[in-house]
């Protein structure tokens, strides 16, 4: 199973040479002007828990 999928068209990543602004809240956060933000989660319960252990089992 793979996951890796190609970046969307104007997708800009994080740019090493730039300078990186670093918060914290419950979470590490990063920002640079310019780049391209996603966020991620999980809902507790979105997944039954049968299935979950199947996908953990998968990435160990």
């Amino acid at each position: 199973m793979t996951l890796n999928l190609s970046a969307p068209p104007n997708f800009k990543g994080l740019n090493q040479y730039l300078p990186v602004r670093r918060y914290e809240r419950h979470l590490p956060h990063w920002r640079q002007d310019g780049a391209t933000y996603f966020a991620t989660f999980n809902l507790a319960d979105a997944i039954p828990a049968n299935k979950q252990r199947e996908i953990d089992a998968t990435f160990r």
